[in-house]
């Protein structure tokens, strides 16, 4: 299955596919997609640890909302597509705006973040719509059918900031459509 953590590896994969000649050496790619490969380093091990201290940050930093409440949510499929899924960190719900998606992402470096993930425009930062969590945040959006998601980058309780990403339709449409491709040709190659 191709989640939306894996989509930006798919989405630039099938780009080189079809900008360079061959061979490409999928196998890495299909080992994390088959889930028979599960990379898991000191860093991922990290936001494991502290993603439930940073959804409890994220509650208390914004306490204006009337209401909010963080839904955990499972493994949503894309409809007519079972091959994309997306499980979302949370869906944020209160009283005074519309659902939308939690991201939470936890790196050692709120600078190093920053430097590497977002451009301001417009007078605000924003996630780089080169990253690989734009395209995860689209992805999410896209499957669960809701239009916004906050990205709580989380160091620690005095060093973090939400980043408002709006659903993006023909960005997502073209992931979609790399990942059938991407999907397609697997099946193709396997029935050779």
């Amino acid at each position: 299955m191709i989640t939306a953590s894996v989509a930006y590896s798919v989405f630039t994969r099938v780009n080189t596919i079809r900008t360079k000649a061959g061979p490409h050496d999928l196998r890495a790619l299909l080992r994390v997609l088959m889930r028979e490969s599960r990379v898991t380093n000191e860093d991922m091990q990290r936001g494991i640890t502290l993603e439930p201290v940073a959804k409890e940050a994220y509650k208390n930093q914004n306490t204006h909302h009337k209401g909010l409440q963080l839904h955990d949510c499972g493994l949503s499929i894309l409809r007519g597509k079972p091959f994309i899924g997306a499980s979302p960190d949370a869906i944020i719900t209160c009283e005074c705006c519309s659902p939308r998606l939690l991201e939470v992402k936890c790196p050692r470096s709120l600078e190093r973040f920053t430097e590497y993930e977002v451009v301001y425009q417009g007078g605000k930062m924003q996630l780089k719509q080169n990253s690989r969590y734009f395209c995860q945040t689209q992805v999410q959006m896209g499957v669960t059918e809701l239009p916004s998601t906050e990205v709580f980058v989380y160091v620690s309780d005095a060093e973090n900031m939400t980043l408002n990403v709006t659903f993006l339709q023909d960005y997502f449409d073209e992931v979609v459509e790399r990942a059938t491709f991407f999907f397609q040709a697997l099946r193709i190659a396997s029935h050779a």
